[in-house]
């Protein structure tokens, strides 16, 4: 078992080129477990002091509940930047879950909006604020999943979230420092094998995060996981390990971890909201690249529906 100190130098060391994906995906996974705690505490405290709504397009004095977004037309949503945006719980809510009877509950209508994204490039030792590059198109939404929640206040997602829904979303992001063309830090925002559980303000566990490309991508020469050339043409005797990089294209996922902190709840809808934390790593162009992986942390604002 690694000590803080020794987990904490080596998530900050930056990986060899000849590091294999799987290899990278073992030894951030164990630095992502040990901030996993950290992170838990840093959403409750967010959520206490609303901190995580200020990256958001609106206020939170302008957000909607589910009732109010459905009874708008399209035109009147069109240009209103409320369309990517997660509901809210109702007045008539309250802190935490406290009443919310004890059992195993489907949720549906999950939803996760990212409010700010945050970068660490090799090398640093701190997340630093990035600036959005794609358009607002990277909440997920309409996921569906079971949740369990217990009679000590403890609230448990441990089944995957990704039933039904828009569980992954691409993403690009700037970062000042990244070594990918132009500072960009394109990654796969997903929440697929969701499996956490705590105290329902201070939630933590791990994800998985799927391969930014898909096996039938090409390259420009022509080289996919699935289809495509095996091999460069004409390759040349030097280089070899950096060519096998390009060549042999790797779509294994990688682990994450996440937190999540209920904030408000309403026990008469089922409704329930709150914050999250999740860290990931970012692209390596189907382990083509892997000296341009940064860590990506997204902080972000949820609501969902419980059923019975």
């Amino acid at each position: 078992m690694m000590s803080a100190t020794a987990t904490q130098a080596a998530c900050h060391r930056p990986a060899s080129s000849a590091t294999s994906r799987r290899q990278r995906g073992v030894k951030v996974q164990a630095c992502l477990r040990d901030g996993a705690e950290r992170l838990a505490k840093g959403a409750a405290a967010a959520a206490a002091a609303g901190l995580l709504l200020t990256g958001s397009t609106l206020a939170a004095s302008e957000r909607m509940t589910f009732d109010e977004l459905q009874s708008k037309s399209y035109l009147e949503m069109k240009g209103s930047g409320r369309a990517g945006m997660c509901p809210m719980v109702g007045p008539d809510g309250e802190v935490g879950i406290r009443g919310m009877p004890t059992g195993t509950y489907k949720m549906d209508r999950f939803c996760m909006e990212p409010t700010a994204f945050n970068v660490k490039v090799p090398g640093d030792n701190e997340y630093r604020k990035s600036t959005l590059v794609t358009r607002l198109t990277y909440m997920l939404s309409d996921m569906t999943g079971t949740v369990t929640v217990g009679n000590n206040g403890t609230m448990a997602l441990t089944h995957g979230m990704d039933d039904d829904g828009f569980d992954y979303a691409a993403v690009t992001v700037k970062a000042a420092g990244s070594p990918g063309q132009g500072g960009e830090v394109p990654f796969m925002f997903s929440v697929k094998n969701l499996d956490i559980k705590g105290p329902s303000d201070n939630m933590a566990g791990s994800l998985v995060v799927p391969s930014y490309r898909g096996a039938t991508f090409m390259d420009t020469i022509g080289r996919g996981g699935a289809t495509g050339w095996d091999w460069q043409k004409g390759l040349p005797a030097a280089d070899q390990d950096k060519l096998r990089e390009q060549n042999d294209k790797a779509l294994e996922p990688t682990p994450g971890s996440a937190a999540f902190a209920v904030t408000k709840s309403d026990p008469l809808t089922g409704e329930v909201q709150g914050v999250f934390v999740t860290r990931q790593l970012s692209s390596d162009d189907m382990g083509g690249k892997p000296e341009d992986v940064c860590e990506v942390e997204v902080q972000g604002v949820w609501y969902g529906q419980l059923q019975v």
